[in-house]
């Protein structure tokens, strides 16, 4: 526990937080609270935040991604965090992202600022590849930093993958609870 509040407390993370996560995520904020239902605002937010958070740790000296600091700016963060928020959409919420026109693929376009297709297109990417969706992310997060593409190394896999799947896992009721759309999906099916 100590530990857990000595990180927060980090210098390295509250600068992080500061300078490069939450400018990125006001700015998306903005952009969901124009499209979003109640629910979805909740689901999302709390996406955007977990996965702050993790990119907080993954930079930190110890972190997956440390080596990669200094590339960090704030638009190579927003744009980590696009890629995180489709992926840990797509991972929540699977049926409903699934959905070409469901609400969720939708708001996450929009709140990008991309189009559906270029939603999609990720997202079956991800189905697609031949390594694990962990993987994959690990692959964009490298793009969005401008950084060379990663040979593929299963030990820095199973290492990425267990970090942000525990990590993302904390957050596991919140967002089952809020996910767009699955109540409507849940009443209907009920109904027949």
């Amino acid at each position: 526990m100590f530990a857990a509040v000595r990180y927060l407390l980090s210098p390295w993370r509250l600068r992080f937080m500061r300078r490069y996560a939450r400018p990125a995520i006001y700015e998306m904020r903005g952009r969901l609270d124009q499209f979003a239902s109640r629910k979805a605002r909740i689901f999302t937010t709390t996406l955007l935040d977990a996965n702050a958070e993790f990119l907080a740790r993954a930079f930190s000296p110890a972190g997956t991604l440390s080596g990669f600091r200094d590339r960090v700016t704030m638009q190579s963060v927003r744009t980590c965090l696009g890629s995180m928020l489709i992926y840990s959409a797509n991972l929540v919420a699977r049926n409903e992202m699934a959905r070409d026109g469901g609400e969720l693929v939708t708001l996450v376009s929009r709140v990008l600022g991309v189009s559906r297709e270029s939603v999609i297109i990720r997202r079956e990417i991800l189905r697609k590849s031949p390594s694990s969706e962990e993987w994959m992310l690990y692959t964009w997060l490298l793009k969005d930093l401008d950084a060379p593409a990663p040979k593929f190394d299963p030990a820095l896999e199973q290492s990425f993958g267990y970090h942000y799947l525990s990590y993302i896992g904390q957050y596991k009721n919140i967002l089952e609870k809020n996910i767009p759309a699955a109540n409507r999906t849940r009443g209907r099916a009920q109904r027949h």
